[in-house]
């Protein structure tokens, strides 16, 4: 350090206003900080919001979904569900034999005039489900036998002629126009 005042005097002048100086600057990134600190609260502020609405967007696309999923459900099962869920009239009449059971019989004669004639329903009854597979039996048969070509039937490696050690049969109804024939599929082994 210099022993003249003056320069002493001169040297904390300069250390006063670099100081003021560095203080003066960090004042202004103080500023900044702040600015930029605001900023990012008001920006997570928004993605907040914008979360929670995109939570809510979430939440009724997965209700839709929900809903979706129970419609479909209730019509395949209205189409392909099973008809077990429905009570039958053999059910019914399975409960009404059970009761008539346990009632005595009374064998008394009864007046046959009494006794109507018995009546056939006159309404059709729709089946529904699949054919009886049984019926399609008596239907013209066209075989279609599928086999190796004859240079394909000798071992690779002992070239002896391969013999026929199965069948797997299979069948399927064609329509031809104005008949029906049952094409069998025999597939040798």
């Amino acid at each position: 350090l210099p022993d003249d005042p003056a320069d002493l005097k001169e040297l904390l002048k300069h250390q006063q206003r670099v100081h003021l100086d560095q203080m003066a600057q960090m004042a202004t990134q103080a500023g900044v900080l702040e600015s930029r600190i605001a900023i990012l609260e008001q920006k997570e502020q928004e993605s907040k919001a914008r979360l929670t609405e995109l939570q809510r967007k979430n939440d009724d696309l997965a209700m839709d979904k929900l809903r979706l999923e129970y419609r479909l459900m209730v019509l395949l099962k209205r189409s392909y569900g099973p008809r077990a869920d429905k009570v039958g009239t053999g059910q019914l009449l399975l409960e009404f034999a059970e009761l008539l059971e346990q009632k005595p019989l009374d064998t008394a004669p009864q007046d046959v005039a009494q006794v109507g004639p018995m009546e056939s329903p006159s309404r059709h009854i729709r089946r529904r489900g699949r054919r009886n597979l049984a019926d399609f039996k008596d239907l013209p048969v066209q075989q279609h036998i599928h086999d190796l070509p004859e240079d394909e039937k000798n071992c690779p490696v002992c070239q002896r002629m391969r013999q026929e050690m199965g069948r797997d049969s299979s069948w399927q109804i064609e329509h031809i126009p104005a008949r029906l024939i049952r094409v069998e599929h025999i597939q040798i082994k």
